[in-house]
This record gives C-alpha cells, sequence and structure tokens, in this order.
C-alpha cells in the first residue's frame, strides 16, 4: 500500500505549491527516486517544465515532460495518465485523487493556504484515509 504524505505550506504565494515541488524534487533526485509529476493540465506541465530549469540557480534536474518513457530519466511531467513503468514517487499537482495511486510506493500531495486548494486537499485526505492508506502531514512554515 502507498505511503502518502501531505506538505501543508502556510501560506499561498504564486506558483509556492510548484516551487516547494520543486524543493522536494530536487531532495528526491539526489536520494536516487524516479518520479511522476501529474499535474491539472498542459499549461501546469509547462510551469513545471520551466520551473524544474529555473527555481535555483546552479540545480539541474533531468526531466522530461512525459512521452517515451526511458527508465533513465529521475523526473516525469504529464497531466493525463501515469506510465505503468513508473512505480517509485507520484508527486499529484491536481485536484483529485490519482487513478494510479497504487501503481506508486508513494505519493505526495501539497497543499498551501488558498481556500479552494485547502478545501480540496481536505477532500483527497479524507478519501485517503476511507480508503485505508496510511496518511502522514507535514506542515511547512516557510
Amino acid at each position: 500500500m502507498p505511503r502518502i504524505d501531505f506538505y501543508v505550506l502556510a501560506t499561498k504565494r504564486p506558483h509556492g505549491r510548484e516551487l516547494f515541488a520543486c524543493r522536494l524534487i530536487e531532495k528526491a533526485y539526489k536520494l536516487g527516486h524516479q518520479m511522476y509529476i501529474h499535474t491539472e493540465n498542459e499549461a501546469q506541465a509547462r510551469l513545471m517544465d520551466d520551473l524544474l530549469w529555473t527555481f535555483r540557480e546552479n540545480s539541474f534536474i533531468p526531466h522530461e515532460k512525459l512521452g517515451q518513457v526511458n527508465q533513465d530519466t529521475p523526473v516525469y511531467i504529464g497531466h493525463k495518465t501515469a506510465p505503468t513503468q513508473l512505480n517509485d514517487i507520484l508527486i499529484n499537482m491536481t485536484r483529485e485523487v490519482p487513478n494510479e495511486l497504487t501503481q506508486f510506493s508513494r505519493t505526495i500531495e501539497l497543499v498551501d493556504n488558498d481556500p479552494e486548494i485547502r478545501q480540496q486537499g481536505r477532500q483527497r485526505f479524507r478519501t485517503y484515509r476511507d480508503q485505508g492508506f496510511q496518511v502522514t502531514t507535514h506542515q511547512v512554515n516557510r
């Protein structure tokens, strides 16, 4: 059963969730993990693609927008169905519980102080809990 981690950001700022996701992705990449970033739509996928190049000076995180899966690429970004070959970490940037949830060993959810995002996060939290998943919450105060 996958591990579910909610990161609750104390503030709401433009692209705050996406920027925090980049920090988590960088950390996981350095630890040797492979990730799929599940975005809401093509615009958010492009934003994540751009941010992974620019979020921090001198940072390099090899990544691709979803197409043909290469097992050597550590980070994939997409807004449709996750590739079945990936099973390590899913970063869910959408409003829904991902259909591919159980194929990954860990799912990361990011919630900020935006009332709509927070409410959707609470609903996903309840859904995970009601389905028997162990859910851990991390409060982020930066």
